[in-house]
């Protein structure tokens, strides 16, 4: 019987086991994938992250993987640009967009280095439940063998396409958290970005996640 399990390892699904794990619970971390991981989205780190990161102890695993600093953002829509730094936060300045290859690797071992347990290439495909309780999941290993795993508590972390969502019909929640900026540039039309700039060059490239009373959702930023 695992304490905590989480079920997604990527951005929200490592740093949750990770933090449980270090506070003393056993956890037990899956994912379908296998570590590193690519997709087809990148992330763009703000302050804010950057700093939990620093407080977790973990930026200077993302400076040490030669990702450069970025201090300006500029959004080229064509007809005007926008462009600005964001002020710094608990004494961070930078943000960063590391590879997700490189981001998703290092918040698995952090997690795994704290004491969580992972299984990779574990696809979940069922919750299972004591009446309106859910106790545990079932998934299957690479072999196509079913295995069961019991928890005190189960974490959906896995994605847009969440599994556990689904299953337990979940509806959408009130966002607490501060309105964040995301930005989807691949490297190769990031032109600045060794300079410390992060530039989006169409309004394809760039989406706001804002929050609503009602719901969080993502916008396309109009051209």
């Amino acid at each position: 019987m695992y304490d905590a399990i989480v079920v997604g390892a990527r951005c929200a699904g490592s740093p949750t086991a990770m933090l449980l794990a270090r506070k003393g619970y056993r956890v037990l971390l899956v994912d379908r994938a296998k570590f590193p991981s690519d997709v087809v989205n990148g992330y763009y780190i703000q302050q804010h992250g950057a700093a939990r990161l620093e407080h977790w102890g973990l930026l200077d695993r993302v400076r040490a993987s030669n990702c450069p600093p970025l201090y300006r953002i500029t959004f080229d829509l064509g007809e005007f640009s926008l462009s600005g730094s964001p002020p710094p936060a608990d004494g961070i300045a930078e943000g960063y967009a590391p590879r997700r290859t490189v981001l998703g690797k290092m918040l698995v071992d952090a997690a795994t280095e704290a004491g969580a347990e992972l299984r990779e290439n574990f696809p979940v495909h069922q919750l299972l439940r004591d009446g309106e309780h859910v106790t545990g999941i079932r998934g299957y290993t690479t072999t196509g063998t079913a295995v069961t795993e019991l928890g005190r508590i189960v974490i959906g972390a896995d994605g847009v396409n969440s599994v556990v969502a689904r299953a337990v019909k979940r509806r959408n929640l009130q966002c607490s958290a501060s309105a964040h900026l995301l930005v989807r540039c691949p490297l190769e039309r990031c032109s600045d970005r060794r300079r410390g700039v992060l530039s989006a060059k169409s309004p394809y490239d760039c989406w706001q996640l804002y929050k609503r009373r009602s719901d969080c959702r993502a916008h396309e930023l109009p051209p």
